[in-house]
């Protein structure tokens, strides 16, 4: 171990030292004469893993030591840290040793941390380090025994933590890493060379616009279109994105899939045009994963490919999608060399000792064969190798095969086979794995561990611990572990999940494994409800995320339980949960859906749940338009609420009102009404909902120009809001507070609220106040003079409106109505149409930018001259 001279850069003495090789590299960091044995153990763990141990030794080199071990350390992805007693050496122009010096170098590297015990004998120095390096929470911090114990331990966490590593695009200079939003490619990709040069052909041809891979379930088609966007994504000014429709069943959920892939989110839900308008601007890549779910959307990437002729579009299904601009690429299965190395591989990973050999070369081909090279159910039988040899899996495999071939007639023949594969698989559990394998079948996408803990508690080992169990079934490859900032998340493959589903049907304690999961996602849809409103918006909107990366797909599915049962009064419980996150995920017409089944005939409903599915129900209908509906469902449901003193309830009914009042009943009535409701929500303490009454408040205001009065009450809003962390109500008081400062002639001040809103929208693809937002700006276009820029911020107004599905508020229409006549007239009928037209065709993005430049106009065409009237 060398010092470290705080002053000196990293390559001053040897500029880019290369390490031995380009795979993944791990530096191992270690005192050396008192850890000799554990550093070779840690280099054979390592090794067994297929990826590069650097170690630093002393001895003869071409560069001097500290510019040799920095430049190791840099070029290196993870760090591994062995300490024991020794703190190392301080070189005289050091604060620090050799060994801490490391750890610092290594800065965000994934770090793995083993201390050996018992360590009597411990440096102060060395023990201050270690505190620091325990209260780092992106840190492993393990101990160990001896040099055997600590192989073990390094191997499992390596395992794990490359499971969880983002994907390194290849291809880019050295030292450069281009980050693309595709899943990790964590095992080594065998074979598909000439796939791979075709589909890199293709991808970058001005004239083909959508590759389809094409082929039956588990030949390897997403592994492929994964490796290939790989390699593409660095031709795309974006990379590339991943979109799985495992869990799509129709054309919503494809299009609310694509959505979430490119980043569109916000008030009212994303629809076609919504993905044309902001896909049309980008350079991008996307893979749309399992497209047989839902042919019938075929043509929704024919539109989308229409619209953005930056886009590219790699499909994989197991039908082609038969579009004219398609080019079919069919994924074939892995020749027998291919197949062969594929199994020794994934057989080494599970059982390190593992060889090919003359011994058994030929069996392990017939294997192969037996399996028809798809690699899906090559790498199940490979993970057998663990128990069985060759022969006997070879045994196992005739067997099972044959005695499935008999199966459903209409299943493709390689299909029939897979399934084998899978019951065979299954086979090989003892009773517990096979109990907790069944249980799983309830969840849809992917789960936590603590969801399994509380599910499938009738699986939980009686001496063990469950994530034992489940790990066991990582290790057979029926079960995935994901990347997760928390806990660990799991994922079986549909197919697998589909057996387990089987499994879970056929037996007796269905029901009650399905009550159990639904009574578990009730308490967590409680609590993602609370954090949603409770000042930490961001993070809980991540645990609900969508069907394949959150909570959604479950949550779903019970809902679906309570409903299908009857089970009403849960699902009342859910449905008051969630109303807010659906609201702001645009899931308008689910809400609306479940709602009004809920409250029909049929089932048990208390008073108090049917009064919150009413003003749920209420809530939804006004959101979509529908305000006489609206008006009716609120008005029992709040009449209910009173009368059980359900104050919570009978605030947000009222609040909904007062935002359909005003075209019914007058403005008066619906301010009267909102400031019960903010009454109401200060008196429950309920930080989001005085954000949102003081919200309703300032645009009812706004909308009827009494600025003198709105000042004080937008400015108040935009502090409330911004207390209760909600990112939509913070934008629209923004843009109300400019509209004030507009009004008292502060351009200047209206501009940078305007400017900061926009930041806003940008950051959070807020789509139900970005009509707002550029009717504020187009306003802002008008004072400085320029009623061109207004009438074209007008129609992107318009159109983003009508394509998020949302409707002006009745107490703004008025006042947006006046302003565009009065823009009309200026302009004339020709000019403002021409002007108003150019503005619908823009994008979300471009709509922004748009907005952006208003206020800036060459000062030479004297537009702000002109009358600011």
């Amino acid at each position: 171990m060398t010092g470290r001279d705080d002053t000196e850069a990293i390559d001053d003495d040897a500029g880019v030292i290369l390490t031995p090789d380009q795979r993944v590299r791990v530096f191992v960091s270690s005192t050396m004469e008192e850890l000799a044995t554990e550093r070779v153990a840690v280099r054979e763990a390592v090794e067994q893993m297929h990826l590069s141990p650097i170690l630093f030794e002393l001895g003869a080199r071409a560069h001097p030591p500290r510019s040799l071990y920095r430049s190791y350390l840099e070029q290196s992805h993870v760090f591994v840290g062995i300490y024991w007693e020794r703190y190392g050496w301080i070189a005289p122009t050091m604060h620090v040793s050799g060994l801490e010096d490391e750890y610092l170098l290594a800065g965000a590297k994934p770090k793995l941390m083993y201390v050996k015990r018992p360590a009597p004998g411990r440096e102060t120095r060395l023990d201050e380090l270690l505190d620091r390096i325990r209260a780092d929470d992106d840190v492993a911090y393990k101990a160990f025994a001896d040099a055997d114990e600590l192989e073990s331990l390094v191997v499992n966490d390596l395992s794990l933590l490359l499971s969880e590593a983002f994907l390194v695009v290849p291809g880019g200079p050295a030292g450069h890493h281009q980050h693309s939003a595709l899943p990790a490619d964590v095992t080594a990709f065998i074979g598909r060379g000439d796939e791979l040069d075709l589909l890199a052909g293709l991808l970058t041809r001005d004239d083909v616009h959508l590759v389809t891979l094409t082929g039956p379930g588990g030949i390897g088609k997403t592994r492929l279109a994964v490796r290939a966007a790989a390699r593409a994504a660095s031709s795309f000014g974006e990379g590339a994105a991943f979109v799985s429709l495992a869990s799509a069943h129709d054309d919503a959920a494809v299009v609310n899939a694509i959505a979430a892939a490119i980043g569109v989110r916000g008030g009212s839900g994303a629809s076609v045009d919504t993905l044309k308008d902001d896909l049309a601007p980008r350079s991008l890549l996307l893979v749309v994963d399992n497209f047989e779910q839902v042919l019938s959307a075929a043509g929704i990437v024919a539109e989308l490919l229409s619209a953005a002729p930056g886009l590219r579009i790699l499909a994989t299904s197991r039908e082609a999608l038969h579009l004219r601009s398609e080019r079919e690429v069919p994924v074939s299965s892995l020749p027998l060399d291919d197949s062969v190395r594929l199994f020794v591989e994934r057989a080494t990973a599970v059982r390190p000792d593992f060889r090919i050999d003359d011994s058994n070369r030929e069996v392990i081909g017939r294997v192969c064969q037996r399996l028809e090279g798809v690699p899906l159910a090559i790498e199940l039988a490979a993970a057998r190798s663990k128990l069985l040899a060759p022969a006997a899996l070879l045994e196992r495999l005739d067997h099972r095969l044959d005695f499935l071939v008999g199966g459903a007639r209409d299943l493709p023949e390689r299909q029939q086979a897979l399934r084998s594969t899978i019951e065979w698989s299954h086979d090989l559990l003892d009773d517990a794995e096979r109990h907790l394998f069944r249980d799983l079948g309830v969840f849809v996408g992917s789960f936590s561990l603590s969801a399994v803990e509380a599910v499938a508690e009738d699986a939980a080992p009686a001496d063990g611990d469950m994530l034992d169990l489940l790990a066991s079934l990582v290790d057979k490859s029926l079960l995935r572990v994901e990347a997760s900032a928390g806990e660990p998340r799991f994922r079986m493959l549909e197919m697998v999940a589909e057996f387990a589903r089987d499994r879970l049907a056929g037996c007796d304690e269905a029901d009650a494994v399905a009550d159990r999961h639904a009574r578990f996602f009730r308490d967590l849809s409680v609590a993602i409800g609370t954090g949603v409103t409770g000042g930490d918006q961001g993070r809980w909107l991540a645990v609900l995320g969508g069907d394949d990366d959150g909570e959604a797909g479950n949550i779903r599915a019970a809902l679906a339980w309570f409903l299908g049962h009857r089970h009403l009064d849960e699902l009342a419980d859910m449905a008051w949960a969630l109303w807010v996150p659906a609201w702001i995920n645009g899931r308008i017409d689910e809400g609306l859906r479940i709602a009004g089944a809920a409250l029909s005939p049929g089932g048990d409903l208390s008073e108090r749940s049917r009064s919150r599915l009413l003003v749920v129900l209420g809530t939804f209908e006004m959101w979509s338009g529908d305000h006489a509906a609206a008006s009716e469902s609120l008005r029992r449901g709040r009449d209910i609420a009173v009368a059980l003193g359900d104050d919570h309830a009978v605030a947000t009914a009222t609040l909904a009102q007062s935002m359909i009042a005003g075209p019914i009943e007058g403005e008066a009535r619906s301010e009267e009404l909102a400031n019960e409701a903010l009454d109401r929500f200060e008196r429950l303490g309920d930080a989001w909902g005085v954000a949102a009454a003081l919200n309703v408040l300032g645009w009812l205001m706004v909308s009827q120009e009494r600025f003198d009065g709105a000042d004080h009450v937008v400015e108040r809003t935009l502090e409330a809001s911004l207390a209760a962390g909600d990112e939509q109500f913070s934008a629209m008081a923004e843009v109300n507070l400019a509209e004030c400062r507009l009004h008292e002639g502060d351009a200047d001040a209206a501009r940078a609220l305007l400017a900061a809103c926009a930041d806003r929208h940008r950051l959070h693809r807020l789509l139900y106040s970005v009509p707002y937002l550029l009717e504020s700006f187009a306003r802002l276009a008008a004072h400085d003079g320029d009623p061109t820029r207004a009438a074209q911020l007008l129609g992107a107004s318009s159109q983003l409106r009508g394509s998020a599905g949302v409707s002006v508020w009745g107490s703004q229409l008025e006042r947006l109505e006046r302003f565009v006549s009065t823009t009309g007239s200026t302009l004339g009928d020709d000019g403002f149409a021409a002007a108003f037209d150019a503005g619908a065709g823009l994008s979300y993005t471009e709509a922004l930018d748009v907005a952006m430049d208003v206020g800036s106009p060459d000062p030479e065409d004297g537009r702000n001259e002109a009358n600011h009237g």
